[in-house]
Formats: C-alpha cells, structure tokens, sequence
C-alpha cells in the first residue's frame, strides 16, 4: 500500500509540474523531462523516507537531496553542452 501512496504522490507531482514545464514554452512533447527529472528526484526522496527499516530517519533522508543535486549538476550542462554541438549538425 505504501508503494501505492508513493507512486500516486509522484504522479500527481509530476502533472502538476508539467503544466508548469510547459509555461517555459520548452519543446518536450512527451514530458520527459517532467517524468524523468521530476519523477526520479520524488523516487529518489521517497526512497530515503519510506525505506522499511528506517522510515523517516534524518541520517538516511539527509544523503538523497545531496544525490539529485549532483545528478542534476551532471545531467543539466551535459544536456546544454550536447545540445549545442547538436544544433548546428541537423
């Protein structure tokens, strides 16, 4: 059941966020961004709150925002450095 509340709250996260992603006029059809950036970061906290032997633990909970940033640090700049070079090569 717990996998269920989860799953449910992250989903309504990420459709609340994709109306926000699409004010930015940014062409993402699909919402990819929304689902993988929005989706996994919620996976990624949900994991350290809901984790069965240490449920809502601040030693556990206090590593996961320090994981999506540094994926967000490595992801973003890699995704603008590629899409630069790609720009001129379509």
């Amino acid at each position: 059941m717990r996998r269920c509340r989860s799953a449910g709250t992250g989903g309504s996260i990420d459709g609340a966020n994709a109306g926000f992603a699409r004010s930015f006029y940014r062409d993402d059809v699909v919402g990819a961004v929304s689902v993988h950036g929005v989706g996994d970061a919620w996976g990624t906290l949900a994991a350290g709150m809901f984790k069965v032997d240490a449920r809502f633990n601040l030693a556990q909970m206090q590593v996961h925002p320090i994981g999506i940033a540094v994926a967000f640090l490595w992801a973003f700049p890699t995704t603008l450095i590629g899409g630069a070079l790609h720009q001129g090569k379509a």
